[in-house]
């Protein structure tokens, strides 16, 4: 899928910058391990045929997203209905990516 680099980007950082080089220098094994179960995880947003259904798929995703914005902000939720910004112009890369573009990670 694409994207996915970014995902895995900074689960590699957080494993390739452990103080241990010990611990290091198994990153790549230990980023894949991550990123496979973390995948298993959210593997629904990913699959078409998942999209309506109750529990999984982006579409149940973004509703429960939407729901949530509406309770925790509702005068956001508000403005943004009156505008006509759907989530899925501001929230699918968030979910779908896991809010992994949002943070500046180093080269």
């Amino acid at each position: 899928v694409q994207g996915m680099n970014e995902v895995c980007g900074p689960i590699y950082y957080v494993m390739a910058s452990n103080p241990s080089k010990d611990i290091a220098k198994y990153a790549e094994a230990d980023t894949f391990f991550c990123f496979a179960n973390l995948m298993t995880e959210i593997q629904g947003n990913f699959q078409k045929t998942m999209d309506h259904e109750k529990g999984i798929g982006i579409n149940y995703r973004m509703a429960c997203f939407e729901q949530r914005l509406d309770k925790c902000d509702h005068a956001l939720f508000i403005r943004l209905k009156e505008n006509g910004l759907q989530p899925e112009y501001y929230a699918f890369r968030w979910l779908t990516l896991l809010l992994s573009q949002e943070f500046h990670l180093p080269d």
